[in-house]
């Protein structure tokens, strides 16, 4: 049985309580009040995929952290994709998306969907075509760029948009600010989780609870092999991003494919062993929880 004693709350806040850093962007693409405004339209609006049946945010619910509420999103056509839809959140900060770490920067993560047959399935001529019919656009477009629509600037609206999703309010976040406080359940699940032994905040760190690293835990294999379809290097097979815990209680379902329902199961799942191959991550292994510990982890995520 693991000790709910952990590290000591002032611990923990001399560790977290700091502000996120400065907002990050790219020096060809800062933010301004009329391109964050296009950005948005475009992201509501399901002309951006060929059948005009989904936009971004069909994918991508505000209330759900800007994650989807169903394993595998489907997009254009009703084809399915092959990855549950990430919360968006605090991407700014992100050295790469995708959880394989397939991109760079927003800019390109913008663009993957919009081409992408199992999801907006649009080229961009007939893309440019659409919006440059469009009236609403034009004026939009004029507004922030003093400019005709083009791919390029719909593109950098788009990311200048997601760079302003930004959430540091959660309980959690009051907490350390000493706006509020914890219950009881929720101290001792707070423990827990930067308790060495099971070593959550070991991956899960920092004001954005994650590495930004690549990590296989042990989830069962499939076609879908992680990093390696990236770097190409066997050792990264399986291995998928440390996703942020910001605001987690609202993106359920979890995991790369959507296949774990909810928190608790969540914590079930690292609570017993996970599959045993050379790439696992050697910090994954069977926690023996009991309920009531499982119950106040599962109370100090929700704070977060």
């Amino acid at each position: 049985m693991v000790s709910s004693c952990g590290k000591k709350k002032e611990e923990v806040i001399t560790q977290l309580n700091e502000p996120l850093p400065p907002l990050v962007f790219p020096i060809d693409n800062p933010i301004w009040k009329e391109k964050v405004e296009l950005g948005k339209a475009l992201f509501f609006d399901r002309l951006l995929s060929r059948d005009s049946t989904i936009s971004c945010s069909s994918c991508h619910f505000p209330q759900f952290a800007y994650s989807d509420t169903i394993p595998i999103s489907k997009g254009a056509h009703g084809r399915i994709g092959f990855r549950n839809a990430p919360a968006l959140f605090n991407l700014a900060w992100k050295p790469r998306l995708f959880k394989d770490g397939g991109v760079r920067n927003l800019e390109l993560q913008v663009l993957a969907p919009l081409l992408e047959p199992n999801e907006m399935d649009f080229g961009s001529e007939e893309l440019l075509n659409r919006l440059e019919k469009s009236d609403e656009y034009i004026s939009l477009f004029s507004k922030a760029f003093d400019s005709l629509p083009t791919l390029k600037l719909a593109v950098q609206a788009l990311a200048s948009f997601e760079r302003t999703l930004i959430y540091n309010e959660s309980k959690f976040d009051r907490f350390l600010r000493n706006e509020v406080i914890l219950l009881e359940e929720e101290l001792i699940g707070m423990r827990l989780f930067y308790s060495p032994e099971l070593a959550c905040s070991s991956c899960h760190k920092g004001v954005l609870f994650t590495d930004f690293q690549y990590h296989d835990i042990g989830m069962p294999p499939s076609e879908d092999v992680g990093r390696y379809r990236v770097s190409l290097d066997s050792l990264d097979k399986f291995k998928f991003e440390t996703p942020s815990l910001k605001a987690v209680s609202l993106s359920a379902p979890y995991m790369h494919d959507g296949s774990i329902k909810d928190l608790r199961a969540v914590v079930d799942w690292y609570n017993q062993a996970a599959e045993v191959r050379k790439t696992k991550d050697k910090r994954i292994r069977a926690l023996n929880l009991n309920s009531s510990e499982k119950d106040a982890l599962v109370a100090f995520l929700n704070c977060l």
